[in-house]
């Protein structure tokens, strides 16, 4: 996984750099470092975040609104991934 695409799967989410090392019991600076491309993103967490976006994706929240980076693109991606 990418820095890129780790902050894609973040911004899905909507979850912070905090709410991501909660998650995973990794150090936020672990997690600076990752979006910063000065170390390689964990495989298991990578692996985890792509599950997780795509159900987010298949399965949005009722009131969510359409996001912009949601396009054709990053779905057909995803659900690629699964």
């Amino acid at each position: 996984m990418s820095p890129y695409r780790l902050s894609l799967c973040l911004i899905i989410l909507g979850w912070s750099e905090r709410e991501l090392a909660r998650r995973t019991g990794e150090h936020r600076t672990t997690i600076r470092r990752w979006l910063g491309c000065e170390s390689e993103i964990d495989s298991s967490v990578a692996k985890w975040l792509e599950v997780l976006v795509a159900v987010h994706v298949a399965n949005p929240g009722p009131r969510r609104k359409h996001l912009s980076i949601l396009d054709g693109t990053l779905i057909t991606r995803v659900s690629a991934n699964s």
